[in-house]
């Protein structure tokens, strides 16, 4: 398996995006993945388009439907416990891969076992048609050459994030020494990040890499999470006690 890639997604609503979603992976030049989905109680027909969508799926593909919890940390770690691959991506159904982009970061993960992830430096969006809408607000990794693991590390507690986690490649064997994703916070990324990158300060064996174009386009649409003002609230008031409790409120806070 350690060629095999494990694409965890997480799924809410998204019936309408499920073909899309579906084809970014299958366009893929590289062919072993493994698809490992998690609806989170979907109240449309997401998970009855999933499973006809599988007898056809050209990959190895599960679907596992439950009830709502509101916990995309859970819901990945669901998968992850399923996932048979060294490599693992997560993305969200509402997401598409740009997948030349992804080919790019396989290889690059497959040419050196000491990678424990690779990441974009660049975002780009799209709408409810797929259709560019534009770059996202810069990534303060955008501009940055030979960035330390303390860097990316800032930037979760001042900016609250240093690079979209969808369309990355991670190394699975580190992802589970870090314990994946706290089931017992509301955020998700912003956790797994700072965890990752507190491991490889203590752990300098293993290195990562940037590539410069977007790896996902980031679907905007009115039922965006980053929308919700109070989950927002609650995710940074809990990452800050928990992770940063010795620290002042970032600046990004009052400014």
């Amino acid at each position: 398996m350690d060629k095999l890639i494990s694409i965890a997604m997480c799924t809410y609503n998204g019936e309408r995006f499920v073909k899309e979603q579906i084809d970014s992976i299958i366009a893929q030049s590289y062919t072993k993945f493994e698809l490992i989905v998690v609806d989170d109680g979907s109240k449309d027909d997401s998970v009855a388009v999933l499973n006809e969508l599988k007898q056809t799926f050209p990959l190895p593909l599960t679907v596992i439907a439950q009830e709502n919890t509101g916990n995309i940390g859970k819901n990945f770690n669901t998968a992850l416990r399923l996932a048979k691959g060294n490599l693992v991506a997560f993305i969200a159904l509402d997401d598409v891969f740009n997948h030349k982009v992804v080919d790019s970061e396989i290889e690059m993960m497959l040419e050196n076992e000491y990678l424990a992830f690779v990441a974009a430096k660049k975002a780009v969006s799209i709408d409810n048609e797929g259709l560019i809408t534009g770059n996202l607000p810069s990534l303060p990794i955008a501009h940055l050459e030979n960035i330390s693991p303390k860097d990316l590390l800032d930037f979760e507690y001042s900016d609250f994030g240093a690079f979209y986690i969808q369309g990355c490649i991670f190394r699975k064997s580190v992802i589970d020494k870090i314990g994946g994703f706290d089931e017992d916070m509301t955020g998700d990324d912003i956790v797994l990040r700072t965890k990752l990158f507190r491991y490889l300060i203590q752990h300098p064996k293993w290195k990562y890499d940037f590539v410069a174009e977007n790896n996902v386009f980031y679907r905007l649409h009115e039922n965006n999470i980053h929308k919700n003002t109070f989950r927002q609230i609650r995710i940074v008031t809990e990452y800050l006690e928990k992770y940063w409790p010795e620290r002042p409120n970032p600046k990004i806070l009052t400014a």
